[in-house]
């Protein structure tokens, strides 16, 4: 058994075709990943954003509004350019010129045409004031200190910190559905292992069919080495993307190392399945292998997140027998919400999915029959 063991890891482990799939283009993809993805969506520079103020009677009326604005409209940190219109059509019109990304027309009003990132800090913006201008109101009414005022009037409203965190966290996710991905390559190793297991596609096959030993154990150790392979890839791949590309993935480690584990499981047990029920020809079962991994990596938010929202809408479905939408669906749980049942759910379905597919792969294994070897 020992030799057993010793030999299949030699056996694989010199499959250079296997190993650059598994490993050496994961590495690349994700480095192409991070080059493309993160100037883009971590780039914090912000900018002050061009606004109109009417200057009407009810800006003018109003100082402590006034005073806000010229703080937040005043040295290096500024979050306005202000414009100060005499009417509302003419701060309507550098509006429609694209001169300014919004109008105040006055404190509980705000004009704006996009709904980009500048009119989001502008409305957040807005609603702040009136929610504290409200909350400041109530303290004196309820006669409460001047401690109590000035800390209500500390208070941040960190709106652009919160677009930094959320762009931080869209780099993160993006590197999940890579993960996804090379988990279900991991069905080339198991394809690698039926194609040396079945007479009618390798001479190794041949010799395997006609040795005194049950399938179901020479199944079971080629899985075993199989996972321990491909899960050591997948750490090495976890490791490069946390340490090499600066990629988080939370506190949580051990779960997002348990979904990969499972995920590995299911795309060696995939390749199994491929690999009996497909052709004799192992390229083509490459091929098939191949464009179900990619089609499952699509569907699931690779290319564009938008298309895992509109599968999980309108075809629901379809994403909970994705593998790939299993594993990067388990990942968002892990980083936003720490796991929890939405976590276990998707672990438990791919383990489902693991022993589905083994069992099938199995029993078309053992009912092979064969007129001569």
């Amino acid at each position: 058994m020992r030799y057993s063991w010793m030999y299949r890891f030699k056996c694989l482990l010199l499959d250079k075709t296997l190993i650059f799939w598994s490993l050496c283009f994961p590495l690349m993809l994700a480095t192409f990943f991070s080059l493309a993805l993160k100037p883009a969506l971590t780039d914090h520079t912000f900018k002050a954003i061009h606004v109109a103020v009417v200057n009407n009677t009810d800006y003018q009326n109003d100082t402590a509004f006034q005073a806000v604005l010229k703080q937040v409209s005043t040295g290096e940190d500024a979050i306005l350019n202000i414009t100060l219109t005499g009417s509302k059509s003419e701060a309507e019109k550098l509006l429609k010129d694209d001169k300014v990304d919004g109008v105040i027309v006055n404190k509980k009003k705000l004009l704006v045409e996009g709904s980009g990132m500048n009119e989001s800090v502008l409305k957040t913006f807005m609603d702040s004031y009136i929610q504290k201008e409200a909350m400041i109101m109530d303290l004196i009414k309820q006669g409460a200190s001047q401690e109590a005022i000035e800390k209500a009037l500390m208070q941040d409203t960190s709106f652009i910190q919160k677009s930094e965190e959320e762009s931080a966290q869209l780099f993160a996710v993006s590197f999940y559905t890579i993960i996804g991905m090379v988990s279900l390559m991991g069905g080339y190793w198991g394809q690698r292992s039926i194609y040396d297991l079945r007479a009618d596609q390798s001479p190794q096959g041949t010799r395997v069919s006609v040795a005194p030993t049950h399938h179901l154990r020479s199944m079971m150790v080629d899985i075993l080495i199989d996972i321990i392979i491909h899960f050591t890839i997948i750490m090495i791949l976890i490791a490069y993307t946390s340490f090499v590309l600066g990629v988080s993935y939370g506190d949580k480690l051990w779960m997002i190392l348990l979904i990969s584990f499972a995920g590995s499981g299911a795309g060696i047990s995939l390749g199994m399945f491929t690999s009996c029920y497909a052709t004799k020809n192992y390229g083509v079962n490459n091929m098939i292998l191949t464009a179900f991994t990619l089609l499952c990596s699509f569907l699931s938010g690779m290319m564009s997140v938008n298309v895992k929202y509109f599968v999980e809408t309108t075809i629901p479905w379809l994403a909970k027998i994705n593998p790939v939408n299993m594993i990067t669906d388990a990942l968002y749980s892990v980083y936003y919400y720490g796991g929890g049942p939405r976590f276990w759910n998707d672990f438990i379905s791919l383990l489902i999915f693991t022993a589905i597919c083994f069992l099938c792969a199995y029993f078309r294994l053992r009912r092979k029959k064969y007129a001569s070897l």
